[in-house]
């Protein structure tokens, strides 16, 4: 199409609308490519053997959303009362049987993280 003075404005309308699917399609990649790493991360990091409830590091999943990713752990076990409670919330937050290291790999691969994106949406 022709740019004159009565189309500019839907010409530009299109080249926005372009460029905001391209970013939008090289955000989901960063974001999948992030996700991917901070799962690989937290599995290296997690507690293994019969004493931590074993398994753990094969149970990381990642569920994916509107240009976010959710990274749970699905492993479960017994608590008070015979109720199902999240291994890794006790080991992060229980003062009796604590284990941290959720918080720590997470904040420990925020500058590869950031690099990511950096990389794939040309961000400097």
């Amino acid at each position: 199409m022709k740019c004159t003075m009565a189309n500019f404005d839907i010409l530009v309308d299109e080249i926005l609308e372009e460029a905001g699917m391209q970013v939008a399609k090289l955000t989901d990649k960063a974001v999948d490519e992030a996700a991917d790493l901070v799962k690989e991360k937290l599995e290296n990091a997690s507690p293994s053997g019969a004493g931590s409830g074993g398994h753990l590091a094969s149970k990381w999943k990642i569920k994916k959303g509107a240009h976010k990713r959710i990274i749970t752990n699905t492993k479960k076990v017994k608590g008070k009362g015979g109720t199902s409670v999240p291994l890794v919330n006790i080991l992060e937050y229980s003062t009796k049987h604590g284990h941290p290291f959720v918080d720590s790999t997470i904040t420990g691969c925020a500058n590869d993280v950031r690099r990511i994106f950096e990389e794939n949406i040309n961000l400097k």
